[in-house]
């Protein structure tokens, strides 16, 4: 089940509509471990999806100075695959 997204997102056409299907055949053909979206000044999570190889989060950050106040930064430690060790990778494509 999706998590409580704002009112605006709250039926599939309405996600339908915000949705490129560029970005989504991209975002399909690729393995990316975070996917950030912005511009309609909405900041919301997704729950971790499994891809082709591990589990991408999806995070929906608001502009800055948005009126209702919506979360316009998040601060991340991400490490590079190249650099995690074996036990990190196996965790991360369970």
């Amino acid at each position: 089940p999706l998590p409580d997204l704002p009112e605006s997102l709250s039926t599939p056409e309405a996600r339908e509509a915000l949705g490129s299907p560029a970005v989504g055949a991209l975002v399909g053909g690729i393995a990316t471990r975070y996917h950030f979206a912005g511009s309609h000044d909405l900041y919301y999570t997704l729950p971790p999806y499994r891809n082709r190889v591990h589990s991408t989060r999806f995070y929906a950050l608001a502009g800055i100075g948005n009126k209702d106040k919506q979360k316009s930064m998040k601060a991340f430690s991400i490490v590079p695959v190249a650099s995690m060790g074996d036990s990190e990778l196996e965790t991360m494509r369970k």
